[in-house]
């Protein structure tokens, strides 16, 4: 959704690439590439797991835990706090 992907050697985590949530307008791209590759991937591996393996869907962040990574999970927390009765239309999350 916009952030940078950092690489450890068993995860990777998103650089927090949004200054205020203010205005932005957060939408899921299903061209994505990480996310395409995350696609092609669960396919190979399910047509592989019958009789082999279970096999589970891949973490894509739900809610907060995307915000968290945009954002940055303290200055998330600071904007929660500053401002507890702000709430986000739907239409931001398309």
């Amino acid at each position: 959704m916009g952030a940078t992907l950092k690489y450890g050697e068993n995860t990777t985590w998103a650089v927090p690439c949004l200054d205020t949530l203010e205005g932005a307008v957060i939408r899921f791209d299903e061209n994505n590439p990480y996310y395409r590759l995350m696609e092609k991937l669960s396919v190979c591996i399910a047509q592989n797991a019958p009789d082999n393996y279970f096999y589970g869907i891949t973490d894509l962040h739900p809610s907060l835990d995307t915000l968290c990574a945009l954002r940055g999970a303290e200055n998330l927390m600071i904007d929660m706090a500053d401002q507890p009765d702000n709430r986000y239309s739907e239409s931001h999350y398309r």
